[in-house]
């Protein structure tokens, strides 16, 4: 498998979507394929909710396979009323809370999404075929490349699929309209 732990993966697949298993391990995994740019994106589905936990996303993971891991995770709580989101920084496996949580409910079936350009880390929501920012938050301890990953509630019945992600590429700037570049030489004639 692509994804590791610290420790053993705790995480099962049914019907292709993926779970805890609950036997004892982690329910916190990266994808060890490759390290993805600064700016990145990590987003899956919510197939099922957790009840009485949290699922969650990582990016720019750094040693990732110790407990002792270093970048920024964003917690959905689908535990709460209504639904609490939160951004931390993971500084050697302690985790400090940026700023306030904020609040949305999720339903399943609900993408959820983390992405980080420059020192902007940002929380999304996937409901009725629209992304919505859901919280922002600004830290520049960790501005390089990492891993992506996620945590999947300790809850078993919980599903996740469509784990996804990579570096963000964005759009090269418009050229503003010139006029003269279309009209050819004017003294040809």
């Amino acid at each position: 498998s692509n994804l590791q732990g610290s420790g053993a993966l705790d995480w099962a697949t049914t019907s292709d979507q993926v779970h805890y298993d609950g036997v004892g391990g982690e329910a916190l995994g990266y994808y060890n394929v490759a390290t993805y740019g600064a700016d990145s994106e990590v987003y899956m589905t919510v197939a099922t909710l957790p009840v009485g936990d949290s699922c969650a996303l990582v990016l720019r993971a750094k040693d990732q396979a110790s407990v002792d891991w270093d970048g920024y995770i964003m917690y959905v709580a689908p535990d709460e009323t209504p639904d609490g989101w939160y951004i931390y920084r993971a500084d050697n496996g302690a985790l400090t809370l940026l700023g306030a949580g904020a609040t949305t409910t999720i339903s399943a079936g609900d993408k959820i999404g983390f992405e980080v350009i420059g020192s902007t880390l940002k929380g999304y929501r996937f409901n009725a075929g629209t992304w919505t920012e859901i919280l922002s938050r600004t830290d520049a301890t960790y501005g390089a490349a990492g891993y992506l990953g996620a945590y999947l509630s300790g809850d078993s019945a919980a599903r996740f699929d469509d784990f996804s992600g990579g570096t963000v590429v964005t759009a090269a700037a418009a050229q503003p309209y010139q006029p003269w570049m279309q009209r050819g030489p004017i003294l040809a004639q």
